[in-house]
């Protein structure tokens, strides 16, 4: 168990919190910028050349900061009361059962946003038994997530840059022998159980008249120079099929 030194620095109590909350008032938190200002303007304090008369300069930072020390100490309340609340419903590791049941959870209506670079966005969730939850995203799955909120298409769940289900595809590009291109009508999209790569499994064929369909499978890795055909091919297979049986007519 990590214990935090008595340097005093240990998280305030309830009732400090009271009333700290009660001095401040409803002042609103620091944002983002202007915590980075006041660092860039403790910065500037410390490495200012020091005269030996009065530091107009100095003083003029000194009242600045001070002025806007309300915000920031409200951001910091609210942060203390945010880890009290994490740390009263933490689950104590010994409990953990190694239970493989999905944990359900519900958004909790807070967002952390990205600090700066490389920082993740947070999504704070809650269990049904008020367990705190959080989902960590970075850019790319940030930017995935909402694509698919905004747009839900439950026939589409993998992501862009992979074959889809119920899809065809060519790597032929329309001067290639139909006897090197390739025809892959996508099944099934599912991940591997070890290495947990994305994996599409269905049938293919090549371009020759005829040639038959045998099954195959494409690995995330191979998703390059590959065009959705779907529409086209389709249409072709549906009008081959009604030449093919209009009375009077034969294959010569």
């Amino acid at each position: 168990m990590t214990t935090t030194p008595d340097n005093g620095t240990r998280p305030l109590n309830a009732n400090q919190r009271a009333e700290l909350a009660a001095l401040l008032g409803d002042v609103e938190p620091v944002p983002d910028s202007l915590v980075m200002t006041l660092g860039a303007l403790i910065r500037d304090r410390r490495e200012n050349d020091h005269p030996q008369w009065e530091d107009l300069s100095r003083h003029n930072l000194a009242g600045y900061m001070g002025d806007r020390m309300a915000p920031v100490l409200r951001r910091l309340l609210d942060r203390e009361a945010e880890n009290e609340r994490l740390r009263a419903n933490k689950p104590a590791a010994e409990d953990a059962t190694g239970d493989l049941t999905p944990l359900t959870v519900h958004w909790d209506r807070l967002v952390t946003h990205p600090s700066g670079e490389d920082t993740d966005t947070i999504v704070c969730c809650l269990t049904d038994t008020g367990q705190p939850v959080a989902l960590f995203l970075d850019d790319e799955h940030r930017e995935a997530l909402g694509l698919l909120l905004v747009e839900p298409d439950p026939d589409n769940e993998q992501p862009a840059t992979f074959f889809q289900r119920d899809r065809v595809y060519t790597n032929g590009t329309g001067f290639t022998a139909p006897e090197v291109t390739t025809y892959f009508r996508v099944e099934h999209v599912t991940r591997h159980p070890d290495r947990g790569h994305l994996r599409a499994i269905g049938w293919a064929r090549t371009g020759e008249p005829g040639a038959g369909w045998h099954g195959d499978f494409r690995d995330e890795d191979e998703f390059t120079d590959w065009t959705d055909v779907t529409d086209a091919f389709l249409a072709a297979e549906a009008q081959r099929d009604r030449t093919a049986t209009e009375p009077g007519r034969e294959d010569s």
